[in-house]
């Protein structure tokens, strides 16, 4: 609907696309915004799978809906007297990385607190994965209710999963709080969705995961990082939770998250960073960066997650996040830290 030289959408418009087993949703409440204002689809549309389809697939039976990733959409359910379990279905992506999903789970088959693959598939052009159903809490009532001795527990199974996955020479590179599954009694958690993994070698993909969360070397374009990628994001991770489930230094690209990180760390590191791994930064974003630094990580947390603010998750938090990542410890080196000993 036009309304002058806006465009008008319904409260509730459903578009069903046959050829590609879609459903589009565009919920909200007579939005109105200009023809020329750019606005991501994801702000306005959730797109699932039809319901013709999920019930067309082999052995699966959906019972409901767990939500939907960039290219996936995931069920819990059953499948062939596995239950419950988790329906992965990918809709789109190219072969290759479909295929290094499915091998790095079978390659950290055993790992702990990791998702075990029951099994595998092709069901009209989709991948479908079966995976061991893991219950888990919302991140809302984790963010509500969690205590930090729940927080000792569950970086304790991180960092054990990390060790784990790192002694196999594979890498997650998305350690973010929607991939970090709390079980209900704040005792477990499980480091979930490997689409973003790799197993390490000397040409790395230097764009994957949540930017915020990626490492400074793979910020400046290094191809030849390594599992202490790892150990940064996990750094973020706890940063995150501190600062309200949020990154304070998120940006749109990756040269405007370099001169936040700088305001945090100061351009000397990130410049020696640069010269080390040889990856020059341009002189206009050198230009912007602080020369010292001029916020602290401690600044961004919240009085509302006072009670995390422990000083030996702090000092665990600021060992992780160096910027050389040699000087990282390791996630074995991490389980050694005195906050895992500390009777909270």
């Amino acid at each position: 609907m036009m309304v002058g030289s806006e465009k008008v959408l319904d409260i509730l418009n459903i578009i069903e696309l046959p050829s590609s087993n879609l459903i589009i949703f565009c919920n909200f409440s007579k939005y109105i915004y200009p023809l020329n204002h750019r606005k991501s689809k994801s702000d306005f549309i959730e797109i699932f799978m039809s319901d013709d389809f999920v019930k067309s697939i082999p052995g699966v039976k959906c019972e409901m809906r767990l939500g939907k990733g960039h290219f996936s959409h995931v069920y819990k359910g059953s499948y062939e007297g596995h239950s419950p379990v988790t329906i992965k279905i990918i809709e789109r992506g190219g072969a290759h990385e479909i295929q290094r999903e499915i091998d790095l789970l079978k390659r950290i088959k055993g790992c702990p607190n990791t998702i075990n693959l029951v099994d595998t598939f092709l069901h009209q052009g989709h991948t479908v994965l079966i995976i061991d159903f893991v219950e888990a809490i919302s991140l809302n009532r984790f963010y509500k209710k969690v205590q930090i001795k729940n927080m000792q527990n569950i970086l304790h199974d991180l960092f054990e999963t990390l060790n784990a996955v790192h002694a196999r020479q594979v890498v997650h590179r998305d350690i973010t709080a929607n991939n970090v599954l709390i079980h209900p009694k704040f005792n477990k958690a499980c480091l979930i969705d490997w689409g973003c993994g790799s197993i390490v070698s000397s040409r790395m993909r230097p764009n994957a995961g949540t930017r915020p969360f990626r490492s400074p070397e793979m910020l400046m374009n290094s191809i030849s990082y390594d599992t202490s990628c790892d150990i940064w994001s996990a750094g973020i991770y706890i940063w995150s939770i501190l600062c309200g489930m949020t990154v304070p230094w998120r940006a749109k690209t990756a040269d405007q998250t370099l001169i936040n990180i700088s305001e945090y760390f100061g351009a000397d590191e990130l410049l020696q960073l640069s010269e080390k791994i040889s990856r020059p930064i341009a002189g206009s974003i050198q230009a912007q960066f602080s020369q010292s630094p001029t916020k602290t990580l401690e600044q961004d947390f919240i009085s509302k997650m006072g009670r995390l603010q422990h000083p030996l998750l702090i000092d665990l938090m600021k060992s992780l996040l160096k910027i050389d990542p040699d000087e990282r410890p390791t996630a074995e080196e991490v389980l050694n830290h005195p906050f895992f000993s500390e009777k909270l």
